[in-house]
C-alpha cells in the first residue's frame, strides 16, 4: 500500500493524505509534550540534600533517557513495520506514549499518589482514544 517511489516519505506523509497527516502529528505532538511536561514537574519537584533526594534525582534523569530511547525505538519500529507490511503511519508511536501515560496514571492509584493529577495527560489520553474511536468507524 505504500505509494511513491519514497517508501519511508509515504508511510511518514499516510501517502499524502492531509486528514490523517494532521490527526497523528497532532496527536504524536499532544502525548510527547504531555510526557515531558509530566516528567519535566518530577524533576523539578523539591528534594531534600540528602544522598538519598541526589540518587532520585539522578533516577529521573535516567529515566527520561529511557523514554526518549523508547520512543526512538517504537518510532524506528514503526516504519520498519510498514516497510514490511505495507502500512502507512505513525499511530503505533503515538498508542505507545498512551501507553505510558496510563501505565504512570495505574502507578499512581495504586500507590495512593499525592501528585497533582496534570491534564495534559488526561487530555492527550482522550484525545487519543476519541482518534482511536475514528479510526475503527472510518477503515
Amino acid at each position: 500500500m505504500v505509494c511513491g517511489p519514497n517508501k519511508v516519505a509515504a508511510i511518514l506523509s499516510y501517502c499524502g493524505s492531509i486528514q490523517d497527516t494532521c490527526i497523528n502529528y497532532s496527536l504524536l505532538a499532544v502525548n510527547v509534550a504531555a510526557v515531558a511536561h509530566n516528567h519535566s514537574r518530577v524533576l523539578h519537584e523539591p528534594n531534600h540534600e540528602s544522598r538519598e533526594g541526589q540518587t532520585r534525582n539522578v533516577s529521573k534523569r535516567c529515566q527520561g533517557a529511557v523514554m526518549l530511547f523508547s520512543l526512538a525505538f517504537v518510532f524506528a519500529f514503526q516504519i520498519v513495520l510498514c516497510l514490511v507490511v505495507g502500512c502507512l503511519g505513525i499511530s503505533l508511536t503515538w498508542c505507545a506514549i498512551l501507553g505510558w501515560i496510563l501505565i504512570e496514571w495505574w502507578r499512581e492509584q495504586t500507590t495512593r499518589c499525592t501528585c497533582d493529577v496534570l491534564p495534559s495527560r488526561g487530555i492527550a489520553a482522550v484525545m487519543d482514544l476519541i482518534a482511536i474511536i475514528y479510526y475503527c468507524v472510518v477503515d
